[in-house]
């Protein structure tokens, strides 16, 4: 059996200096509960510096509950949740976007009226220490569409800068998201299902962009796609019944029996 959530997965010496292997995120006795119902359950768990940390479970185990509190969407009725050592469970969402915590969502959350460039645009614009100017028009400022194009570059949408965000396809939408999130600058990200919806080309292509991103930002990865987990995770948390079931690097997740009784059922990925 595997050790319980407050094990560390070291990453890779290939992917990260060993020096620089550190908690970014660290979870430490999450609760949430509503009314009788207990969604979140003493859970543990920590993202190290360029590590993706995977947490995967079924349908009603309580990960989306268990991001809204980390995002800073829901408060936990106990527990801490640190931030590259500094205590944010009781700093709002802005607070935490500004500390370097961004997020993307199982629903993108794009500007569909506005070009790709222009929603890149306005989240570089809030990422800027001058944020009064945050509703100006963006198309003509060579400050923001530079950094915004570098970014959409970054994900591959370098090309399609000037199409309709509502006109991109569901996986470009996606990929839109994550160039959106990068321009908050964040020391870690929190995607939130971002396979969710896609056929079997554009979850390849979200994972190959998710793998060039890897060693360069912690991301705490709520997915179904096992496919996807088990090809980008460096480390494995499963949540079932609100708790963390077992913590340890993909490979021993994946063969481990207690997780294929409760998730993974006989399937190989």
């Amino acid at each position: 059996m595997l050790s319980p959530a407050f094990v560390i997965c070291w990453m890779g010496a290939d992917m990260i200096d060993a020096a620089k292997i550190r908690p970014v995120l660290q979870i430490k006795g999450l609760h949430k509960s509503f009314g009788a119902l207990n969604v979140t359950k003493d859970v543990g768990l920590s993202v190290n510096a360029g590590e993706i940390h995977a947490l995967i479970g079924p349908n009603g185990a309580g990960k989306t509950t268990l991001i809204h509190q980390i995002a800073g969407l829901l408060k936990p009725d106990s527990g801490q949740i640190l931030f590259e050592g500094q205590d944010i469970t009781a700093a709002s969402m802005p607070q935490r976007a500004r500390l370097g915590l961004a997020r993307t969502f199982q629903i993108t959350s794009i500007v569909p009226s506005l070009s790709a460039l222009g929603n890149v645009a306005l989240a570089v614009q809030a990422g800027v220490d001058k944020p009064l100017g945050f509703w100006l028009p963006v198309d003509s400022d060579d400050s923001l569409n530079k950094p915004a194009q570098a970014l959409l570059d970054i994900v591959g949408l370098g090309a399609r800068a000037e199409v309709i965000a509502g006109r991109l396809s569901h996986g470009e939408k996606r990929a839109l998201e994550i160039a959106m999130a990068l321009a908050l600058k964040p020391r870690a990200i929190l995607l939130d299902e971002p396979m969710a919806g896609m056929g079997h080309e554009e979850s390849a292509r979200l994972t190959d962009l998710l793998k060039s991103l890897k060693g360069t930002y912690a991301m705490l990865l709520v997915e179904h796609d096992m496919e996807a987990v088990f090809s980008l995770a460096d480390c494995v948390s499963v949540l079932v019944d609100g708790h963390v079931l077992a913590t340890g690097p993909a490979d021993m997740v994946r063969n481990d029996p207690q997780v294929r009784a409760a998730y993974l059922g006989d399937e190989a990925f």
